[in-house]
């Protein structure tokens, strides 16, 4: 079932899966990927009481309930900062902010002294329950996913025909093989930091191939600096099976390369330079020899953990993906420039991922009303601003502080200043 956006809601579909009393929350998890989506995620009271009416927690009786429980996609994140027993380190499966909380009377409690996963209790408020095999547990699916960025979840496109999902995998094959996968910004307002990702399958490719093609499109080989940031781009970027090869033991665990290298002898790094603090990396790495460059790539789809794999040579799997990520900023208006590029307001007319505005020689920052932005001297007096120069960046600037009477934003208040207000006197639409 659809949570139309007629009716209020986001557009996910919806399946109740009934009760199953063989598996695990983990198990059942795995099962919800496999289809091409997750346990679903409650984020607001409106998507809980959608869930109540559609599966019947009706005036708080539960129907057809057996008395039991139902698994959703909330976990305790035990190696979280904020985790403590029995209601700190809770994340989603989707990486959303946990942001709503609707636990029943008495709950969190770690009762049993292991429950770290989340189910709703009758009638539809939230429990913590252990991740293991129960009675008559049931489960519901969420699928929100839109790989080819058109606006509409690709569940409901798969279930309409218009997209077509040979394997039955829950995902548009030409998202599988991506040759229809878009990029997908991780928003601020969804607890991101607004740059894009998207990933890329190779027939086989080096490193720097990879990082060579990203840069070719305005981007780096993405840097993953924070769990929140790996929990994004492992469930949403890195989640499509056609990424991942087996490797010689015959483990689905080859996966993409992501923007992490080191120097013979030397220190990791990312190659966009952001600072090196967080680390995911696999059981017993890093392990390569460190008298040789080490490059990353995630490895074990299960877990997708960070592995350093070899500059020089085979090390038991070959690798045919990377991961792209855009943040460049370059005329400082605060919004990623490659989703600019996207939605048109800026023109990118050599497909460089970089925009045309942004490559112009006569270019520097204009000071503005109090803020500062990256433009030409042209239109920076065209919009009454002051220019500080061509090539001079905004934090090289000075830009005043923003002051009432400045109105066009040079730092002085004056008879300009005077002559702009009585050419704007009158009414204000």
């Amino acid at each position: 079932v659809q949570w139309t956006e007629a009716d209020g809601g986001n557009g996910h579909w919806y399946q109740w899966m009934g009760y199953n009393t063989a598996s695990t929350w983990t198990e059942m998890q795995a099962n919800a990927v496999a289809a091409g989506g997750y346990l679903m995620t409650v984020t607001s009271s409106n998507e809980e009481a959608f869930i109540r009416d559609l599966f019947q927690f009706q005036n708080g009786t539960c129907v057809d309930c057996n008395s039991s429980s139902v698994y959703v996609g909330g976990y305790q994140d035990l190696s979280a900062d904020d985790f403590s027993e029995p209601a700190g380190g809770w994340r989603w499966v989707t990486g959303e902010p946990w942001i709503y909380e609707d636990w029943y009377k008495g709950e969190p409690n770690n009762g049993a002294g292991n429950e770290n996963v989340l189910s709703l209790r009758c009638p539809g408020q939230w429990n913590d329950g252990t991740d293991a095999a129960s009675c008559a547990q049931a489960w519901i699916i969420e699928w929100s996913a839109d790989c080819n960025g058109d606006g509409i979840v690709d569940y409901g496109q798969i279930l309409d025909g218009s997209l077509s999902d040979g394997n039955g995998n829950g995902v548009p094959d030409c998202c599988d093989d991506t040759t229809c996968l878009a990029p997908v910004q991780w928003k601020v307002e969804d607890g991101g930091n607004g740059h894009w990702y998207q990933a890329i399958v190779h027939d086989e490719i080096t490193y720097q191939e990879a990082q060579d093609q990203a840069v070719a499109v305005g981007g780096q080989l993405t840097s993953l600096t924070s769990q929140e940031e790996s929990d994004y781009v492992t469930n949403f970027i890195a989640n499509k099976p056609d990424l991942w090869v087996y490797d010689i033991n015959g483990c689905f665990c080859g996966g993409p390369w992501i923007g992490g290298y080191r120097e013979a002898y030397g220190d990791w790094f990312w190659l966009d330079g952001e600072t090196w603090t967080y680390t995911n990396w696999h059981g017993g790495n890093p392990d390569g020899a460190a008298d040789s460059a080490q490059a990353l790539r995630l490895w074990d789809y299960c877990c997708k953990r960070w592995v350093d794999h070899s500059m020089n040579g085979e090390t038991g799997s070959v690798v045919i993906s990377s991961i792209i990520e855009w943040s460049a900023d370059c005329n400082d208006d605060g919004i990623v420039d490659y989703g600019q590029i996207l939605d048109g307001s800026l023109a990118d007319e050599n497909g460089n991922g970089i925009p045309d505005i942004c490559q112009q020689v006569d270019m520097g920052s204009c000071c503005l009303a109090g803020t500062c932005v990256m433009t030409t001297v042209t239109h920076c007096f065209e919009a009454l601003g002051s220019y500080a120069g061509d090539g001079i960046t905004c934090e090289d600037a000075g830009c005043p502080a923003p002051c009432p009477g400045d109105i066009d934003g040079d730092g002085l208040v004056g008879v300009i200043d005077i002559l702009i207000v009585i050419d704007r006197w009158g009414f204000c639409p």
